[in-house]
């Protein structure tokens, strides 16, 4: 009996068939698209290359892959989809240290809302890109606000070689001058965002203390 005709069958077989789903890193192991920063990510104190490749859409929000290439040749990939529109704005916003660990973590802009700024931050883990959540909210969106109702921000600072972050989020009756706002400092300790102490303020709506707190601050990055 041969063996011939279902060896060739299988062969065939092999070609056509679906391959399974790859992960992120396996499909793109290498870096393409367009290099938008070179900055240390890993935190070895070498600059790394940062580049951002659009790859289509999640139904209607702008889908991109985002790659850190480290000076030792390390490559990792993270898919990312924007939560809102993105109104012509590159998907890039900036490269700055957020929290405790050697290294800085990469920003993408996850989308506009009515008068906010969405944004996703990523950071190097164990030789990857992995996605890191807000503090506050304990979720991978963090945005930014200020409008005639709502002001919303971050402040970072490192005391005595511990790094801090203080989130503010306030309301107020739009007619209001004033608003009455949280803020809530978080420590890093152990990998992780620690809740701290939390108090109540009242800021003016003006351009000299409610844009003290909002927006970014303490880092290198734009402040909106």
């Amino acid at each position: 009996m041969s063996y011939r005709p279902i060896a060739l069958a299988a062969a065939l077989a092999s070609l056509v068939a679906p391959a399974a789903a790859l992960p992120a890193e396996a499909a793109a192991p290498t870096c393409t698209g367009r290099v938008v920063a070179r900055t240390d990510v890993d935190g070895d104190a070498r600059r790394d290359t940062v580049s951002v490749t659009q790859v289509g859409f999640d139904e209607f929000q702008p889908r991109f892959r985002l790659c850190a290439r480290t000076a030792t040749g390390k490559v990792s990939n993270a898919l990312d989809t924007a939560d809102f529109p993105l109104a012509g704005f590159a998907p890039y916003y900036g490269a700055a240290g957020l929290d405790g660990v050697r290294g800085n973590e990469i920003v993408l802009r996850a989308g506009f809302g009515a008068h906010s700024q969405h944004f996703h931050v990523y950071t190097w883990r164990n030789g990857r890109l992995v996605r890191q959540n807000a503090p506050d909210t304990r979720r991978p969106d963090w945005y930014t606000d200020w409008a005639a109702s709502v002001i919303k921000g971050y402040r970072f600072h490192t005391s005595r070689g511990v790094r801090y972050v203080v989130a503010t989020y306030g309301m107020k009756d739009p007619s209001a001058p004033t608003f009455r706002v949280r803020q809530t400092t978080f420590r890093w300790s152990k990998g992780g965002w620690v809740r701290g102490t939390t108090r109540t303020v009242t800021i003016r709506d003006n351009s000299k203390t409610a844009d003290a707190v909002y927006g970014w601050h303490g880092v290198s990055l734009p402040q909106d």
